[in-house]
């Protein structure tokens, strides 16, 4: 059975706008269609993620459950890794860490020589 989804305006619990709550979970996004964020996802972020972050969203998952989503998501990854890469980024301050996703997506786009400060 597909999950029972929801569109609402704004989320009640941070007030962000455009959220999908499917099945007790809030899927936040900007995007107002919830097809085109799962071909996003199944095209482009997915397979582009690299092996370690795909295992420690995966481990999140199990040990968290509904809460593994406070983690960054794969396409926001790839867009802060995408950002680094381009601003030739050395160095690196991470405030705030769940399980280590954005940590790690920060560590592999930096250069061999760059640092990650918590």
């Amino acid at each position: 059975m597909a999950p029972q989804s929801l569109w609402i305006d704004r989320c009640f619990c941070c007030w962000l706008p455009n959220a999908w709550i499917m099945e007790d979970t809030i899927v936040k996004t900007v995007l107002k269609s919830e097809v085109l964020q799962k071909y996003i996802l199944d095209t482009t972020a997915y397979p582009r993620e690299h092996e370690q972050l795909k295992e420690l969203r995966e481990a999140s998952f199990n040990k968290y459950g509904p809460r593994a989503r406070l983690n960054v998501p794969p396409d926001e990854g790839l867009l802060l890794s995408l950002l680094l890469k381009i601003m030739n980024a050395k160095k690196t301050l991470e405030i705030g860490v769940f399980t280590g996703y954005s940590l790690l997506t920060t560590a592999l786009a930096l250069p061999d020589d760059g640092q990650v400060f918590i």
